[in-house]
């Protein structure tokens, strides 16, 4: 609406269900006299380019092309964050703590990449306002009027000017309303689940009770036994993990030498290996959430640190990525990580025979390989140790 207003091409809206649908799109629809142009990007370059003369899409070819990296850059490093941040404060989505925090990190990062690009300048492309800005400007206007406060924005100084003069342009201020900087940074509300209050017991008459002896304040009790976890009743094993840590550590040079110990060496009574493929590599979009992702997987792993190896790989060049891994656990069963980690039910698990040398080979490269597997460019890699 603000960049048809800008460049004065009248638009008739009308309301969801009043048009028939397109079936290729669930969001935005244009109706142009030539055909139908769905997705909210694709509309917004496509008036910006019915009038060129109005500025929005840049003024030369070289302009264009920084336009679309604008463009580009906030749809994967700038709405992506925000709305994992922002989304549950505003009721949009589920809180979940770590893609929350996570969420903040990686859009304050952004705000000072775009920080230090305005250092010296007005707007981010040319000497004019562009889609880019305009883009930018409404994906960030939450932000900034809910958590981005005085503190937030000491870093960011020149993103706050640029943001203020954007909005300050009339059809902006009119399409997005009233903009308040926010006074102090909102936190999720998160509802406490309602106890259920338990019938009371008929009371019985209490018996007269013998003063009890007085024990000295210092007198502790004796603090309960740790239970044991039944890998540590195990039979001992004739290999030791941390042998197997440091001889793989210590092959940096090439990570493939060190399986000529291990292959030697594993405990086929003591210990199991098993490999692992993520079941929605199709969700896989972003390289850095997918990077993210299996972060999360390995912290979420550390309480079985003691008893547990492995390592997960992403894979591809581009979306969507796959993620694949490698584990070594002790026993012949992969339930601790299924107990410790929540995310691990989201992976198919197959044990390996230690007699096919097709898995044995594909736990090497899932460990070793440092640039491809069977074909696949390695774009990151995580090791558990």
């Amino acid at each position: 609406m603000i960049v048809a207003k800008i460049a004065e091409i009248p638009l008739n809206i009308a309301e969801p269900g009043e048009k028939e649908s397109c079936p290729c799109c669930k969001g935005l629809l244009l109706e142009t006299p030539k055909g139908r142009i769905f997705g909210e990007h694709a509309i917004l370059r496509y008036l910006a380019k019915l009038r060129m003369d109005s500025g929005l899409y840049g003024g030369s070819f070289e302009n264009q092309g920084e336009v679309e990296s604008w463009l580009d850059f906030c749809l994967t490093e700038i709405e992506v964050p925000a709305c994992a941040w922002l989304g549950p404060i505003l009721g949009c989505c589920e809180y979940k703590a770590q893609s929350f925090n996570q969420g903040k990190k990686d859009l304050l990062a952004a705000l000072a990449i775009l920080n230090h690009h305005l250092e010296s300048k007005t707007f981010f492309v040319g000497e004019r306002i562009t889609i880019a800005d305009i883009t930018l400007a409404c994906t960030l206007f939450s932000a900034f009027t809910h958590v981005l406060d005085e503190k937030n924005r000491k870093a960011i100084p020149h993103v706050t000017r640029w943001i203020q003069t954007v909005i300050a342009n009339p059809e902006v201020a009119e399409a997005m309303g009233e903009f308040v900087l926010c006074e102090k940074e909102q936190q999720v509300e998160l509802k406490k689940p309602k106890k259920e209050e338990k019938p009371k017991k008929e009371e019985k008459p209490k018996k007269e009770a013998k003063p009890a002896e007085e024990k000295p304040d210092d007198e502790e009790k004796p603090a309960a036994p740790k239970a044991k976890n039944p890998l540590d009743l195990l039979p001992r094993s004739t290999m030791e993990l941390d042998v197997w840590k440091r001889t793989y550590s210590n092959s940096r040079s090439d990570y493939y030498a060190s399986m000529e110990w291990f292959w030697a060496n594993v405990d086929k009574e003591g210990y199991s290996v098993w490999l692992c493929n993520y079941n929605y590599n199709e969700d896989n979009q972003v390289d850095f959430m997918t990077s993210n992702l299996v972060t999360g997987f390995m912290q979420r792993s550390s309480e079985i640190t003691k008893y547990a190896f492995g390592s997960m790989v992403i894979l591809g060049d581009h979306a969507p990525f796959e993620i694949e891994g490698a584990w070594l656990f002790r026993g012949q069963s992969n339930q601790l990580i299924i107990d410790a980690n929540p995310d691990a039910e989201y992976y198919t698990w197959t044990k390996i025979d230690y007699t096919n040398e097709d898995q044995k080979k594909k736990v090497a490269d899932r460990w070793c390989a440092g640039e491809k597997i069977d074909g696949k460019t390695i774009m990151d890699s995580k090791i558990f140790k």
